[in-house]
């Protein structure tokens, strides 16, 4: 009875969300972990009685969904208040599949606690594998491959969500499970025709069981290694599925979210835009490419659903806040960052070029400027890459707030203008203080994603070796670029830049001075839709076509089969493009290349996601699918 006030006692020692739990030397926590153990091993190692009786409620759930049922309905329920919301549910002859009990007879039968067989446990060996067969389609797919007039199984995917205690043995990551109601036994009549065309018809009672149990093993594994997998194949039912599964969703606004950035961007999408899409479309488990990743908004998401993730962006500041968001920090490095302190800035003899000199002493009080240069000394002592690629993304992200336009947005920036108008001199900031504060905050957001991850189980490390950042122009990003195979993507979800509304790379003009003044015309020049080209706008508008030509094209050769192009696209509102449908002719580019469009929304944009100059009111997601 006492834990719980030990473990409140120990939290309230940490700044922000404890880490590497399972290393600590502390009872309480310890004693924690036992019993979280204990219950999840409880979970995982029940009774054939107990998760039969869970598969039968998974069961009776997938097929009110396919009814009709919506899936928000459902979550406030209770068992009993959830069965009689399906037993009172109108199915209007949604779901046409024969089974041979009605949703109104499983009900009954549940409550009266009939009981189940298992008919067979297939072990899922890897947690790759288990991330794909954990996604939602596959346990639906599967009851309805192998359901008909005689059968009607009931599958449940069985995980082990608890740390495996240190042993000489392989242990599996999870098991699929099949169950039916146990009123009679499995015969060769009553299985699905894949599986009977490959069993003997004059066996019976176990050995059934035993064929069954060989031959459906054989199958997923053969399903697994598939692109695309069965349960991914489009057909008219799965298109109602997901467009029903999208406008779930009533506002996609999402105004009271917000990401947990490590790095200021502009224009980044709340990353729960992408996480509603890859649960939407089913892509859990999946491959999932982002090729304008700015600073990691679809690869948080993606990680979080259990998904492999490529990023990739142009801009060398999105790429570099990517890289030290999603670069392995060991907790001996984050107490390395956290010990830095202002006399280790003052101890660096090595010399530093300051790029274009001048331009930059019209950004920042004198005091300011010595004191960013000894933090760039410092940085260049650093051999860590790790723990210098998260210095270098803290330095970048205190320029702006330490100029003479300190909390002012990136047009400034572009646009080269130091000084405001009622500005005579520039301001000091203290950059020291500025610097040490953006560390804790960061090594704060840090600590934030690896004690999620950790609080399923997993290993941080591990976790995040699933992504894979790159900096490359998305108009010439092919799989053959970064080493993959064609058609294996099976969604890319991003948001292209907008026609003529903002300069990412002039946006961070300070940040590549100072870091990357080598990039900084090469970077610009490969830029979509950059503002600059406003002038021209027919020049603008043309060249903008072509760029997002290129992108469509290179994502045919990422995308499987029945894969998903999902982007957010925005108008310009300037008088230059009024009279132009720019969405009109996006969507005409992709249809012209096969991309088939499934759905389409107009989202309000919140106030707190600034697109330059002028502010968009709302933007457009879309879901294309290449058939």
């Amino acid at each position: 009875k006492g834990l719980p006030y030990e473990l409140l006692k120990w939290l309230s020692k940490y700044q922000s969300a404890p880490t590497n739990i399972y290393n600590l030397d502390d009872n309480s926590v310890k004693q924690w972990i036992e019993y979280r153990n204990f219950l999840y091993g409880s979970f995982f190692n029940s009774t054939d009685a107990e998760l039969g009786r869970q598969a039968f409620l998974q069961h009776i759930i997938r097929r009110a969904f396919n009814e009709g049922i919506t899936k928000k309905s459902v979550i406030w329920s209770t068992d009993e208040s959830l069965l009689v919301m399906i037993e009172n549910h109108n199915s209007k002859g949604i779901e046409n599949r024969v089974y041979p009990n009605t949703l109104k007879s499983l009900i009954k039968s549940f409550r009266l606690l009939e009981k189940t067989n298992k008919y067979t446990s297939i072990p899922i060996e890897n947690e790759n594998d288990l991330r794909k067969l954990t996604n939602p389609l596959f346990a639906n797919w599967l009851e309805k491959e192998l359901s008909n007039e005689f059968f009607e199984p009931f599958v449940i995917i069985n995980q082990r969500k608890y740390k495996n205690e240190e042993t000489l043995f392989h242990i599996h990551a999870g098991e699929i499970q099949v169950y039916k109601l146990a009123n009679s036994s499995l015969k060769v009549s009553q299985l699905p025709e894949f599986i009977k065309t490959e069993i003997r018809q004059n066996i019976s009672g176990a050995r059934v069981e035993s064929e069954f149990n060989r031959i459906l093993k054989e199958k997923i594994n053969h399903w697994i290694q598939n692109e695309p997998k069965p349960w991914h194949i489009i057909n008219d039912e799965r298109k109602e599925d997901i467009i029903s599964n999208l406008n779930q969703e009533k506002d996609w606004s999402f105004k009271c979210d917000s990401n947990n950035n490590i790095h200021t961007y502009p224009a980044t999408f709340v990353n729960s835009i992408p996480k509603r899409l890859i649960t939407s479309l089913g892509l859990r488990g999946e491959l999932i490419l982002d090729p304008f990743g700015g600073t990691g908004q679809t690869a948080e998401a993606a990680l979080k659903l259990d998904c492999n993730v490529i990023i990739s962006d142009n801009n060398a500041i999105a790429n570099l806040a990517t890289l030290a968001k999603f670069s392995y920090l060991d907790e001996k490095q984050r107490k390395a960052l956290n010990d830095i302190s202002i006399e280790d800035y003052s101890k660096s003899s090595l010399e530093f070029d300051l790029p274009k000199k001048d331009e930059i002493k019209r950004w920042y009080n004198d005091n300011t400027l010595n004191e960013l240069i000894q933090i760039r000394k410092y940085i260049s002592t650093v051999n860590d890459e790790a723990i210098n690629t998260f210095l270098l993304n803290c330095f970048s992200d205190i320029l702006i707030p330490c100029s003479s336009r300190k909390g002012k947005g990136h047009s400034y920036f572009a646009d080269n203008t130091p000084l405001a108008k009622e500005q005579k001199e520039i301001p000091y900031q203290n950059a020291f203080s500025l610097f040490s504060k953006k560390i804790e905050k960061n090594i704060s957001v840090i600590d934030q994603l690896y004690s999620l991850i950790e609080r399923k189980s997993k290993d941080p490390k591990e976790e995040l070796e699933r992504i894979k950042v790159y900096k490359k122009d998305a108009k010439l990003l092919t799989p053959n670029s970064i080493n993959i195979s064609d058609n294996t993507v099976s969604g890319i979800i991003t948001s292209p830049p907008y026609l003529c509304m903002i300069d990412y790379t002039l946006g961070q003009r300070l940040s590549y001075l100072w870091l990357f003044p080598d990039l900084l015309k090469s970077d610009f020049e490969k830029e979509v839709g950059s503002r600059h080209g406003r002038s021209s706008p027919d020049r603008a508008l043309n060249s903008y076509l072509e760029d997002i030509k290129l992108f469509a094209s290179n994502a045919k050769l990422f995308l499987r089969k029945n894969g998903y192009l999902a982007t957010v696209f925005g108008a310009p509102t300037a008088n230059s493009f009024k009279d132009k449908d720019i969405i009109g002719m996006i969507d005409k580019i992709f249809s012209d290349l096969g991309f088939h469009l499934l759905w389409s929304q107009y989202r309000p944009i919140s106030k707190h996601r600034n697109h330059g100059i002028t502010s968009l009111d709302k933007e457009r997601i879309s879901v294309h699918i290449l058939e």
